[in-house]
């Protein structure tokens, strides 16, 4: 509600029935859309073929002041019958006039309802941080311009969606942009696989610091915590998520067949990730199994019993942080796939114009 624009907002806190209809108003226009959208209008305004909309022409020092029908059905409509002094002074002309209503045109407010009702949600795109690590290196150029083009791309989603000729162009460069993320994906899950060689063989591995350091001995914690987490692997899947929602939105194309295809990628993508982390999971999982056997021998004193509950406890605290990290960075990412795809197989999508604003009802409130 805070982001409509004041002459509309004051609608909505005094008169509940637009709240009944609108509970959740999200604005779709913006300056570039609407100058865009009112220029594409216009072009289609040259045609006068009969339709249900007119054209008003006053003659010559007319009053252009139009008679108010006062009851009946038709109260609260204008005539063409002019008035001046109370009196009726000319009548005006009507020329009929049609908007054709062009695919395309459709095509573009579609698009710009998904991006606004997606923007939340899509947040993360225009706030990407730059990442700067040795483990990319070479890499670093192509990595920030993949961010600096996918960052673009989303913002000029609501003026493309009218220039045919600019969104080609856009649509061609994010594509481009998208393979060489993949490519640096493939470059960066193998030097995730390198970290992970270093993960302690055997059976069963804790995480918890140790009491007495050992410089020989890898610290569990800050290896998860720190650089595992902090990969840029991870970094470089955000984007890849990213730059196909911006495929998406720029191509148009809401068919479940297309929104699949992206889909399955990331998907594919998540499952390599997670695949790679098979014997980090199947070792603390086993650490745990450990922990809760030993707390099991009736010889343990009752302080050793309790030191082992907080190790336990401690272990499963860090297990639990690690998936729950592990969710954030991968599978939340492609709600945002999820959230597309429900919008865009809707039925229909209503929108309302305002006072010159053009709203829908956000359904994905919670």
């Amino acid at each position: 509600m805070h982001d409509l624009p004041k002459e509309v907002a004051v609608l909505f806190e005094n008169n509940s029935e637009f709240n009944k209809v609108l509970p959740n108003p999200l604005l779709v226009n913006d300056s570039e859309f609407l100058t865009a959208l009112t220029q594409q209008l216009n072009n289609d305004l040259g045609s006068n073929r009969p339709d249900d909309l007119y054209r008003i022409t006053f003659k010559k020092g007319s009053s252009r002041e139009l008679i108010n029908i006062q009851s009946g059905e038709l109260a609260g409509l204008l005539t063409t019958i002019c008035v001046e002094k109370g009196k009726i002074s000319d009548v005006s002309k009507l020329t009929k006039i049609s908007i054709p209503v062009s695919g395309a045109l459709l095509s573009s407010l579609l698009t710009v309802t998904i991006f606004r009702s997606l923007r939340c949600e899509l947040s993360y795109i225009s706030h990407t941080t730059k990442v700067k690590s040795h483990q990319l290196q070479a890499d670093q150029a192509r990595f920030e311009r993949i961010t600096e083009v996918i960052g673009d791309s989303f913002e000029c989603v609501p003026l493309v969606s009218v220039e045919g000729v600019l969104r080609d162009i856009h649509l061609a460069r994010i594509i481009r942009s998208n393979d060489d993320c993949y490519e640096l994906y493939i470059s960066q899950r193998v030097s995730f696989l390198n970290l992970l060689a270093s993960w302690p063989g055997g059976y069963a591995v804790f995480y918890e610091n140790s009491q007495h350091y050992d410089p020989a001995r890898l610290d569990i914690k800050d290896f998860l915590d720190r650089q595992i987490i902090q990969h840029p692997v991870f970094a470089v899947f955000e984007r890849l998520v990213a730059g196909r929602v911006c495929e998406v939105l720029l191509s148009g194309n809401y068919s479940q067949l297309n929104i699949q295809r992206h889909r399955r990628l990331i998907r594919k993508v998540i499952d390599e990730l997670r695949n790679c982390l098979k014997d980090v999971f199947r070792t603390l999982r086993n650490g745990a199994e450990q922990l809760e056997s030993t707390m099991n021998n009736r010889d343990l004193t009752v302080r050793e019993r309790d030191e082992k509950s907080t190790s336990l406890n401690q272990h499963n605290a860090g297990v639990e942080l690690l998936n729950s990290r592990l969710f954030a960075e991968l599978d939340q990412k492609i709600r945002s796939l999820d959230l597309l795809d429900r919008i865009a197989t809707k039925q229909k999508l209503d929108l309302y114009l305002i006072n010159g604003a053009l709203l829908i009802n956000d359904d994905h409130v919670e």
